[in-house]
């Protein structure tokens, strides 16, 4: 589906760029485990609070679709819920030049408003289907 298609079957941020015309592909890509909890007294080694809490995330890859084109580089961005809802800042400035130098973009949701927002997280984008989230 193209971005801005109702059904939203395309990612939440999805590229304003034609990506295919320029050889490139964007994925997404949902990742889950479980973390532990830290605290971190001043400068100290961190100390595990609790542990085994499911989580459950994603990322973006903008990457071109032959190694050929890519040039080994992958620019990793921590993707900005000032929002409520993940907004990639860094794609939206530099994208054209990633792109027309062959970088691999990865973009991921790692803050709980990206995701839990009420009206504009990952989980209301998807329209009710939670099943994939925590």
């Amino acid at each position: 589906m193209a971005a801005g298609d109702p059904s939203r079957d395309y990612p939440q941020m999805a590229s304003w760029l034609p990506l295919a015309n320029d050889g490139y592909v964007e994925e997404e890509y949902f990742i889950s485990g479980r973390a532990t909890s830290y605290a971190m007294p001043g400068i100290n080694t961190a100390v595990a609070l609790s542990t085994d809490h499911p989580y459950t995330t994603r990322m973006v890859v903008r990457r071109p679709l032959t190694q050929r084109r890519f040039n080994g580089t992958v620019v990793i961005e921590w993707l900005n819920v000032s929002a409520s809802s993940n907004i990639d800042f860094l794609w939206l400035e530099a994208a054209q030049s990633l792109v027309a130098h062959g970088y691999a973009y990865i973009g991921v949701s790692v803050q709980r408003a990206g995701v839990h927002a009420p009206d504009t997280g990952l989980r209301a984008w998807s329209l009710g289907d939670t099943d994939h989230w925590t």
